[in-house]
């Protein structure tokens, strides 16, 4: 009886293993050829430039094709310094005049990722500022938001700073917040003078900042234009925007330095189905730009985050080709293994929907014929469980059988 245990503990494993490396090593072992394409606007023609790997031409809407060389010149805010090398930096544009000092002041670029892979605490640094020093310092202490309220808790001694956090919890109480917090964000390497401090919202999904300056506490309640779920507060600074705010419904809002929160167009935006979202500007637009396998959306805003023009790509997603179709065939799901900066994870992937089937039956079918050449007794339990096995997890249950076979 041990024995079979111990062999379905090793099933098990291999399942583990082979659901990891099966997949990716049957991706890896072909050239995917597919045409990768991305999107920018250009300055000078007001138009969206379709750029393609270094074989393919890059163009326009209207489908004209430019060279490198064009299209560096058409968008030259961001190929400014490649231009003022070759001495071809234009002196203005759209009336206004460009200089180094203004291209660089204006121009801003965030990616912010939005699959959170990583665990959350509850514990932040707040990093204290003061009007006699330069610059944010950690204090060797960490801020969390329980049923109690808010607590500062020493890392050295693993204690919590009553007096400390009795200043704060009045602060936040005379907002009316109501702990514990649902969600924290911060910005843990504060840098120079400019820092945000930590974003978060309370059980009532109110929305608060908190900094510490002066050895003072400095609570702020940021009011809500309606009621929503805050997601994802991605801290940043930058002038006139000390934040991104990323609600449940799928809405995206710049908080001013006032803390006012401001909606900015982004239509078709996902937060679930999105890798990640890029926003950026420079003298005279401001983008927004998001992507997932075989789509991606380009919003083009005017300084003050109006509409005013925007294009979608379509590209050849990996499911849809040959042998994307044939890997859903093969494989019932597969286990991606991923890092972020304080653990390691799995994450499993289903690859379609039934199609895998077809193969899990006809594997276990020849599991079942191999049984009964060999004179297995196929009712008893544990044969009934190889045929299982392979029904449901297909060719990753099928290698253990053939590794680890059953004695009779």
């Amino acid at each position: 009886m041990l024995n079979k245990i111990s062999r379905i503990a090793l099933l098990a494993i291999t399942i583990f293993v082979t659901a990891i490396v099966y997949p990716d090593f049957y991706k890896t072992s072909f050239k995917r050829n597919l045409n990768y394409k991305s999107l920018n606007y250009s300055e000078v023609l007001n138009d969206f430039l379709i750029v393609a790997t270094s074989k393919d031409p890059i163009y326009d809407r209207a489908g004209n094709i430019y060279s490198v060389a064009d299209y560096q010149e058409l968008i030259p805010l961001s190929s400014f310094r490649q231009l003022m090398s070759k001495g071809m930096m234009p002196d203005s544009l759209n009336g206004v005049e460009i200089t180094f000092d203004n291209i660089v002041s204006s121009s801003y670029e965030h990616r912010i990722p939005l699959r959170d892979n990583e665990r959350e605490y509850g514990l932040l640094p707040l990093a204290h500022g003061s009007s006699e020093e330069y610059g944010y310092k950690h204090q060797g202490d960490f801020m969390r938001i329980g049923k109690d309220g808010i607590e500062f808790v020493a890392s050295s001694t693993n204690t919590v700073d009553k007096e400390k956090s009795g200043l704060f919890d009045d602060s936040l109480r005379n907002l009316s917040y109501s702990p514990p917090a649902k969600r924290m964000w911060g910005n843990v390497v504060p840098g120079g003078d400019k820092y945000n401090g930590v974003f978060f919202t309370d059980q009532n999904d109110n929305f608060f900042q908190v900094k510490y300056f002066d050895t003072k506490p400095l609570c702020r309640r940021i009011e809500l234009p309606y009621e929503m779920e805050i997601v994802k507060v991605f801290n940043l600074v930058r002038r006139g925007v000390i934040a991104y705010v990323f609600n449940d419904r799928d809405e995206i809002f710049i908080v001013d330095d006032n803390r006012n929160m401001n909606k900015i167009p982004a239509d078709g935006f996902s937060y679930k189905e999105c890798w990640n979202i890029d926003l950026s500007g420079n003298l005279f637009y401001n983008y927004i730009s998001f992507k997932r396998e075989g789509f991606e959306k380009m919003i083009v805003l005017d300084k003050e985050y109006s509409y005013i023009d925007s294009y979608i790509l379509i590209g050849e997603e990996y499911a849809h080709t040959t042998r994307g179709k044939v890997e859903a065939f093969m494989y019932p799901f597969k286990i991606e293994p991923y890092t972020y900066k304080n653990g390691f994870d799995f994450n499993v992937v289903m690859l379609g929907k039934y199609s895998f089937l077809l193969v899990n039956v006809l594997l276990a079918s020849l599991v079942f014929c191999l049984k009964r050449r060999k004179g297995h007794v196929i009712n008893k339990w544990h044969n009934i469980l190889d045929i299982v096995l392979v029904c449901l997890f297909g060719i990753y249950a099928f290698t253990g059988i053939m590794i680890f076979k059953t004695k009779e």
